[in-house]
């Protein structure tokens, strides 16, 4: 409309006070709204004042520059031109000065663009430029400074018309929808030279125009000084963003990011600061007993709720000592103010009786215990001796039965040697053929008759020589090694058993029995893994009982049911044992697709006395038979306890009463002897 007027009433290179500014008028408009949306375009992409103080500095710095530009070569020789009225110098002038305005919206735009430009920001940048030079031109031929066709100074407006089109078209411009966060990061190399540059322009624009009038130089030194002014604060907002920056980082990498708590390494510089003072300390090295169940039960963010509040705990139980998170769920506590191994003990004691009221998290009620290790500093040199004593002590505590604290002393750096050996020598142990299946006879105590096995590991190092499956089993639990020994001792135990029926065919009865780890129940493969084996070997799956024992019910994960499930109704027999050792009830024995029951060793025991308790043992038994379980009981050694527990109702048993384990090779003379061992009858005759 601007420029149809402009036509109309000849505007262009009119000085005169008659010049009609309908023109302006109709264009001036365009202009300002423009800016306008600009600006709201830049207020939305970034918010906040530290990333918009940055980009605000270099739009000033693009504007300066391009004023002192437009202020020498075209504003001020225009001016100069003749005497004008005071509308229309400003008609004039306004096109550049808003094209200024423009510039400095466009270059916050572009410089609060985040990690890269978008392309609707590349043709927003375009636009004002040729914009830009457009209003430069058309003043320079209004002013009648320099001659130009229509078409050729036309030609800007309608580049930028074309780019503007392309800036609200264009479908990189959603972006402009999401606020960028607030960042504040070093200046980049092409920002700091954008600085270098801003300044660089009035300098040499001065420098060549050393022959201007006195009114002109003082304008260009007014351009030049706020140039300078706008650069020292942006530069100072560099320096301090990078200080920042270098603390944020010092931060992080000594601070564990989910509970705000310091992370390995610095502790250990807190540490070596206490050592190097010489003040006296003490290390509580915690970990939370069994906190892989709550992320394997409720998952991992609802475990990251719950470290969270661990920490915030601890912090609040000690709240002048140090507290970091050195992994997973392993807390250090650095006590200063009495060092002394009394005070310790107490401090490690206070802070594990702060957990006997449970969390709440996301509205479930979570219970926790945690295992503490003591050191304290005069008695080991040094941070990272220090911590690696304390986690010794640590996992003694775990040995003792969790919810523990413990001390550490000397012979726990034996242990953990003889540890470390045990493990690495596990890892080779079936391999080498080290690993042995020893068979121990199940018997109906009513008839005398074998009806099956247990199958119990044992490890025969060249070195360390007979090693017990309480001493190795943990280990291979704890590393996971316990999923391969578990698969082979399966594989062998029916491989034996499928001999055997091969051998005699009235031992088609007979049926073995493995012990199962949670670990093992974890491994989604382990169902097929035990088809497989019973497959390869001609097993029906009658053939084979897995025992697990209750503490793995108690503390299940998610995963454990359905993985018993699934291998009851594959035909697999499921036993409980140890039953009564744990926390049992009722509801897990029904719960469970479990039909058998194994009494412990420990009810048994007392029923060799004369005055034997055998009430439990009968409720175990009545209990079973109610819910259509049968049961065995463990640990059978005299004839008194096997009369008794007839007499209870349990008719099924193992014991070195009827035998000890023995090696697969003296399997059949064990069944021939048993079947002339005296049932119960005769040993009540």
């Amino acid at each position: 409309v601007g420029a149809a007027l402009r036509d109309k009433y000849q505007t262009l290179g009119d000085l005169s006070p008659n010049r009609s500014l309908l023109p302006d008028l109709a264009a001036g408009p365009g202009y300002l709204l423009l800016a306008a949306g600009m600006a709201g375009v830049v207020r939305h992409r970034r918010r906040g004042v530290d990333g918009g103080v940055d980009s605000l500095l270099d739009g000033l710095l693009a504007g300066l520059a391009s004023l002192a530009l437009a202020w020498v070569y075209v504003l001020e020789p225009a001016l100069a031109t003749a005497p004008m009225s005071f509308a229309v110098g400003l008609s004039i002038v306004g096109y550049p000065a808003i094209s200024v305005v423009l510039i400095v919206l466009t270059a916050q735009l572009a410089f609060s663009a985040g990690e890269r430009l978008i392309v609707s920001q590349v043709f927003a940048v375009i636009a004002m430029l040729f914009m830009f030079v457009g209003d430069l031109l058309f003043t320079l031929t209004d002013a009648k400074l320099i001659a130009l066709d229509t078409s050729v100074m036309m030609t800007p407006y309608a580049l930028t018309f074309s780019s503007i089109t392309y800036f609200c078209l264009h479908p990189s411009m959603k972006e402009f929808a999401k606020p960028i966060p607030i960042q504040r990061k070093i200046a980049s190399p092409t920002r700091l030279a954008f600085v270098g540059v801003a300044l660089l322009v009035p300098a040499v624009i001065s420098t060549a125009t050393t022959g201007t009038v006195s009114g002109a130089r003082l304008e260009l030194t007014g351009i030049i000084v706020l140039t300078t002014m706008v650069a020292t604060a942006r530069v100072l907002r560099a320096l301090e963003s990078h200080a920042q920056s270098e603390r944020a980082l010092l931060y992080q990498a000594n601070h564990d990011v989910l509970t705000g708590a310091l992370n390995r390494s610095g502790l250990l510089v807190e540490l070596e600061k206490l050592d190097m003072h010489g003040v006296p300390h003490a290390v509580l090295f915690i970990d939370m007993d069994r906190f892989k169940l709550v992320n394997d039960t409720y998952g991992h963010s609802f475990g990251d709720e719950l470290l969270v509040s661990v920490a915030a705990r601890l912090r609040r139980a000690r709240p002048l000592d140090l507290v970091a998170r050195i992994g997973g769920d392993e807390f250090v506590i650095v006590t200063c103010e009495d060092a002394g191994t009394p005070a310790a003990v107490a401090a490690a004691e206070m802070v594990r009786g702060t957990f006997a009221e449970p969390f709440m998290i996301e509205g479930a009620e979570i219970p926790v215990s945690i295992s503490v290790g003591i050191t304290t500093s005069d008695k080991v040199v040094g941070p990272v001796a220090m911590l690696r004593d304390a986690d010794t002590a640590m996992y003694g505590a775990k040995d003792s039965g969790r919810d523990a604290v413990v001390l550490f002393d000397g012979a726990m750096r034996d242990q953990v040697s003889f540890r470390l050996e045990l493990e690495r020598e596990l890892y080779h142990a079936v391999a080498r053929e080290e690993l042995a299946v020893y068979f121990q006879p199940v018997v109906d105590m009513t008839s005398g008759q074998p009806q099956g096995f247990e199958a119990l590991m044992r490890w025969h190092h060249p070195m360390l020589g007979s090693v017990g499956p309480l001493t190795f089993i943990p280990v291979a639990e704890e590393t996971g090694l316990i999923v391969e020994i578990g698969a082979w001792i399966v594989d062998q135990a029916c491989r034996h058993l499928a001999e055997w029926r091969r051998l005699e065919p009235s031992y088609s009865h007979l049926s073995v029995s493995v012990n199962v780890s949670a670990r093992q129940l974890r491994d989604a493969d382990f169902p097929f893994m035990v088809q497989r084996a019973l497959a390869l070997h001609g097993l029906p799956a009658a053939a084979l009982t897995l025992e697990v024992t209750e503490s793995i019910l108690i503390n299940e994960s998610i995963t454990i049911p359905q993985v018993l499930d699934q291998i009851r109704e594959s035909g697999v027999s499921l036993s409980i044992d140890d039953f009564g050792t744990g926390y049992s009830s009722l509801a897990y024995v029904q719960r469970f697709p479990f039909q058998t029951v194994k009494i412990d060793r420990s009810f048994v025991t007392p029923l060799d006395k004369a005055d034997g308790e055998n009430q439990l043992v009968g409720a175990i038994v009545a209990m079973a038979q109610a819910l259509g379980l049968s049961t065995v009981a463990e640990g059978v050694e005299t004839l008194e306890q096997q009369r008794r527990l007839v007499e209870l109702g349990c008719h099924n048993a193992q014991g070195f009463l009827f035998s000890r384990p023995v090696p697969a090779d003296q399997i059949p003379a064990t069944l021939r002897r048993l079947t002339r061992f005296q049932p119960v009858a005769s040993v009540n005759a």
